[in-house]
């Protein structure tokens, strides 16, 4: 199968979040958005922009995209000039973001986080005394639509930047028909609006090589830029977790997976195949 792969920036438009495990009353938000995720919101778009006066057809429009189109997961973005700088994860001495055109320049996790989260607190009132209801005091961690750094007024805008790889000009056609997509919680109430801004065609990933014409699209890294699956033939650096979602009503769980910016733990790149579910593959080259 022959792919093309194209590199889409998102302006974001309103707060985002993308649910991880909870931390007390805080439900957190990961700092980037899963390719399942992505896959879910252009689903939902594309079936209601195609379907006039009938029902949404969901699931033939879901299952042509799992088959023709395959999506790395978008990272918070600068613009700086008229060039789009992706942040992205990787575990050296703990986990640290880089910039990909500054990759020697790290940033620990906990200052990245500081630039792009906010959190917005809630509770429901109680209608006898008009106060806080007891026990529902919470807060919603998000991604910002501006950057947060001091002294810099306007505050830069947030952008989300990553690489689609599709396999069908028909259905090439019909993702790049959609200029706005609603990701993650609470979207009813307005949070994770994003723009589509550009979608170029690219060559590499980032600074990475790709090979296009297999099964499924391949990047050469010794970093992870989606969540891996483990494999006793290779070892990595990095942090685990338990991945689960929901399809068509039904809780899934892809168990045990490596988590974004695990590293190859030797000086040999390895060859990553993006799976349809939005899993990264290590396989031998």
């Amino acid at each position: 199968m022959a792919w093309k792969m194209f590199r889409w920036v998102w302006k974001v438009k309103s707060p985002i979040n993308i649910g991880t495990a909870p931390a007390g009353i805080l439900n957190r938000t990961r700092l980037y958005i899963p390719a399942r995720t992505i896959w879910g919101a252009l689903t939902a778009e594309l079936s209601r922009d195609t379907a006039g006066s009938s029902f949404p057809d969901y699931i033939s429009i879901g299952e042509n995209l799992l088959q023709n189109v395959r999506f790395s997961y978008l990272f918070p973005a600068e613009k700086i000039g008229d060039e789009y700088a992706m942040w992205y994860s990787e575990y050296s001495d703990g986990l640290v973001w880089k910039r990909e055109d500054t990759p020697n320049d790290d940033k620990p996790n906990r200052d990245f986080k500081s630039k792009i989260l906010y959190s917005f607190p809630s509770t429901s009132i109680d209608p006898k005394s008009d106060s806080a209801e007891e026990g529902t005091l919470r807060e919603l961690e998000c991604i910002q639509p501006y950057w947060q750094i001091s002294n810099h007024y306007p505050p830069p805008e947030m952008f989300m930047v990553g690489y689609v790889f599709i396999a069908d000009e028909s259905v090439q056609n019909q993702v790049f028909s959609i200029k706005k997509l609603m990701v993650g919680a609470d979207t009813r109430y307005g949070f994770g609006h994003i723009e589509l801004v550009k979608h170029p065609e690219a060559s590499r990933f980032l600074d990475y090589e790709v090979e296009l014409n297999h099964t499924n699209p391949r990047i050469k890294s010794n970093i992870a830029f989606g969540h891996i699956m483990p494999d006793p033939h290779f070892k990595f650096k990095g942090d685990f977790e338990v991945l689960e979602g929901r399809y068509l009503q039904r809780i899934y769980t892809q168990g045990l997976t490596w988590k974004p910016g695990t590293k190859v733990d030797s000086d040999q790149d390895v060859y990553f195949e993006i799976l349809d579910n939005g899993l990264w593959r290590p396989i031998k080259s």
